[in-house]
């Protein structure tokens, strides 16, 4: 959303901000160095530095020649370049994920557990992988359950969504019907710290087991 004010400033700028207008001269004929250093031309050097310097003064208290209608213009080309920005991220949003539709390894998600180290999904065709990655790359768990692919799928879906949404008033010319989904499902945030909590109670677990069959053959 910041990179989408900071464009319609910008373009904001480009259109409104008038540029100076500048007033073309003929080109006139200056004597060279040798020619003002002579005595016979020195007074030709200072009419034409007198002329120079009227003209430059001329130039910079001349009044812009902007009317109304060219104000009128500039917020009409304002308009225009913020619909055409909006298309264009509207049809982003639309075949955003076509784009990696042929790739067969998809990063879908990840969080920081230390220095140097960080949980990761990975979307292998139809798996999901939790992978721990650190000194080493490391399998977690491999997500079976169709029901929470379908769901961690979509949830990375309408992530990217989010990313490139479209102002309303602009969906109601792209939406035929014009309506607006208000399901709100789980956050991937929450899914994501609902997988890493069940990998913890899992590795409780195996520790457990392992600390009982070492005092097993202990005794």
């Amino acid at each position: 959303m910041r990179k989408i004010l900071f464009l319609a400033l910008l373009s904001f700028l480009m259109v409104i901000v008038p540029l100076n207008n500048t007033v073309s001269f003929a080109a006139q004929s200056t004597p060279t160095v040798n020619q003002c250093l002579g005595q016979q031309n020195s007074s030709k050097c200072d009419d034409n530095s007198k002329k120079r310097s009227q003209q430059d003064i001329s130039s910079i208290d001349k009044p812009s020649n902007l009317t109304f209608f060219d104000y009128i213009k500039m917020i009409f080309s304002f308009i225009f370049v913020m619909g055409l920005l909006f298309l264009v991220l509207y049809w982003i949003k639309k075949n955003g994920t076509s784009f990696s539709k042929n790739e067969l390894v998809k990063s879908i998600g990840g969080k920081s557990v230390g220095s140097n180290k960080s949980v990761q999904l990975l979307k292998i065709g139809n798996s999901i992988y939790v992978v721990g990655v650190g000194e080493n790359v490391t399998l977690l768990k491999e997500i079976d359950e169709e029901e929470e692919k379908t769901l961690i799928t979509k949830q990375f879906e309408d992530k990217l969504n989010n990313d490139l949404k479209v102002p309303k008033w602009l969906e109601k010319f792209t939406n035929r019907d014009g309506s607006v989904d208000k399901k709100q499902p789980q956050s991937f945030q929450s899914l994501f710290k609902e997988q890493l909590s069940s990998l913890n109670e899992r590795k409780k677990s195996l520790l457990s087991n392992l600390g009982e069959k070492g005092t097993d053959k202990n005794e």
